[in-house]
């Protein structure tokens, strides 16, 4: 499981090293000419390499690649199980996108699908992934959306540039997703209670909260709302608005 990260790293092809044999702080202040340092001609030819390396470094950042990759296998059950599993789709589906935005992290998890799936989440398992790069004042922000059929067993992953639209990139953990079995049984039963079963459902993680919402039968997560509520992450208990 990825961690967010306290340094950040760039990936192979958008890295540049800039070789010397001074600090980093000192480096800075040459190539923007502060701190007061009197260049020796052999230092201002030094300062002269370093500017165009330090746009080039700045410049790389455009050089990311979109990727959209469709119907690779994936395991969504323990060894010698049937049973979704969702530590195992989570790992497994962070070493696919590990591969494509090394040190990403997870900060997003949903359901959705027919009512008669969620209590054993037969339907899809929505993942996504913030990898974060920051140069200087230049933060950028790649995010890879992960889709896994447990039906069918596959996933399918799409990555993005998302450094202009300031994403959320709050760290999900382990444990709070621990309990989404749990969770999926709360909802399915208080749905089932207010005689809603016949619809589509989306479950999702919120920072406090499992936001749960019912729709039309067959017409998605977007679909015509048919009603929804939310779940304590701590109580498990139903919370109505």
């Amino acid at each position: 499981m990825g961690i967010p990260p306290t340094r950040y790293s760039w990936r192979k092809d958008t890295t540049f090293h800039l070789k010397t044999n001074m600090s980093d702080k000192r480096l800075m202040n040459i190539c923007v000419g502060v701190g007061g340092i009197k260049m020796s001609k052999a230092m201002r030819v030094k300062t002269a390499l370093c500017i165009p390396a330090f746009l080039l470094l700045l410049s790389g950042c455009n050089r990311f690649q979109e990727t959209e990759l469709v119907g690779l296998p994936v395991g969504v059950s323990l060894a010698n199980s049937q049973e979704i599993d969702i530590g195992t789709i989570v790992e497994n589906t962070q070493l696919q996108v590990e591969s494509m935005l090394p040190g990403a992290y997870l900060n997003g998890f949903g359901f959705y699908g027919p009512c008669q799936g969620l209590a054993d989440f037969h339907g899809r398992i929505s993942l996504s992934f913030v990898q974060v790069h920051r140069i200087l004042l230049f933060p950028k922000m790649f995010v890879a959306f992960a889709d896994v059929d447990t039906t069918r067993r596959t996933l399918d992953i799409e990555t993005h540039d998302f450094s202009a639209l300031y994403p959320n990139t709050t760290y999900l953990s382990p444990e709070s997703i621990s309990a989404a079995r749990e969770i999926a049984g709360i909802a399915y039963k208080h749905i089932t209670d207010l005689g809603m079963q016949d619809c589509d459902v989306a479950l999702v993680r919120l920072s406090q909260t499992w936001h749960v919402s019912c729709t039309e039968p067959g017409s998605g997560p977007v679909g015509p709302s048919l009603g929804n509520f939310e779940i304590d992450a701590e109580t498990w208990r139903i919370v109505t608005k």
